[in-house]
């Protein structure tokens, strides 16, 4: 939880148009076949429960300054 947490300071430090931080809008291409089974967590929603089990709030969508 703390590695994910230190990540995610990481990616916010960054200015918006950085590799790192445009990693969370890649879309899956049309024609592609997914697994059965419901559907993989995101790591924008793992981090989001834990920030709310450590209590923190931090909005994960806000716009950052380059």
């Amino acid at each position: 939880m703390r590695g994910r947490l230190r990540w995610l300071g990481h990616i916010q430090s960054r200015p918006p148009n950085a590799p790192v931080c445009r990693c969370d809008k890649i879309t899956v291409g049309e024609g592609v076949k997914r697994g059965e089974g419901r559907p993989k967590i995101s790591w924008k929603e793992v981090v989001s429960k834990d920030l709310q089990f450590m209590e923190i709030q931090i909005d994960l969508e806000k716009d950052r300054a380059p």
